[in-house]
């Protein structure tokens, strides 16, 4: 069985939130793996979406994490 990370998007604010821990480890491990700048912003649900500079970050990250596969 092949695992995927969970996680929401929002566009206009160039943002993507994990919604677990092991996500958001599996997620900020690609980004760092592959030298994609973000920080971290603020959000209601406690903890941290993550935010890109530009548009060109944003989508290389939200390709790089489509891509991810985890065998179980």
């Amino acid at each position: 069985m092949k695992l995927k990370p969970q996680y929401t998007v929002t566009p206009l604010l160039m943002e993507i939130w994990p919604i677990d821990k092991w996500s958001r480890k599996i997620i900020c491990d690609c980004l760092e793996k592959n030298n994609v700048r973000f920080e971290y912003s603020s959000t209601t649900m406690g903890e941290p979406a993550l935010r890109f500079s530009n548009n060109k970050d944003y989508e290389l990250a939200y390709q790089l994490i489509k891509e991810i596969e985890i065998e179980n």
